[in-house]
């Protein structure tokens, strides 16, 4: 009995491992696909800043060598990673936001398209009151929001309506946080 179970066992192993060798090879920018039997964690620059989500979330394509994850999840080289060392909120990012939150101010709705590159507030952090240089955890001086809302790191992607109460495709987005 205990023979048959440890075939099987092999048997489904191999198989998990033919099937993974066949998978389609995309990858993202500074990332390699994996050659094994199952996906791994990567490397984080700052894994306290990033989301527990990001940091648990198993990959298939793993940062090359010489590379880190962001906060964000992107790939990024140590040089970068390290340009950000003695920011204890901020992360390297390729393409950060024009008008980053900042505690106690309203959030920018006419904030130009486009990125900024170099270090940003961590997702969940804003820009400090009095310094536009530190950030600041959100939940200690979240940003000013409209009336009757409040601020969140976890937003869903898609909103509830009248004529679509439930959405079919409704995923949460926990990066910079909205109203």
């Amino acid at each position: 009995m205990h023979r048959q179970a440890l075939v099987l066992l092999l048997i489904g192993i191999t198989f998990a491992g033919v099937h993974t060798q066949g998978r389609k090879r995309t990858c993202k920018p500074n990332e390699e696909f994996l050659h094994a039997y199952y996906p791994r964690h990567d490397a984080f620059c700052k894994p306290w800043l990033a989301l527990p989500t990001e940091v648990n979330k198993l990959h298939w394509c793993l940062c090359k060598q010489g590379y880190v994850r962001n906060a964000w999840g992107v790939c990024i080289n140590m040089t970068d990673c390290l340009s950000c060392k003695d920011k204890p909120f901020q992360d390297f990012n390729h393409c950060g936001s024009k008008c980053p939150l900042a505690c106690g101010k309203p959030i920018d709705k006419k904030c130009p398209h486009g990125c900024v590159t170099g270090c940003s507030c961590g997702p969940g952090s804003v820009l400090h009151p009095s310094d536009n240089k530190t950030c600041v955890p959100g939940y200690l001086c979240p940003p000013q929001c409209p009336r009757f809302s409040s601020f969140q790191i976890c937003t869903p992607v898609c909103e509830a309506t009248c004529d679509q109460p439930e959405p079919r495709e409704c995923r949460t987005r926990c990066h910079n946080g909205k109203c």
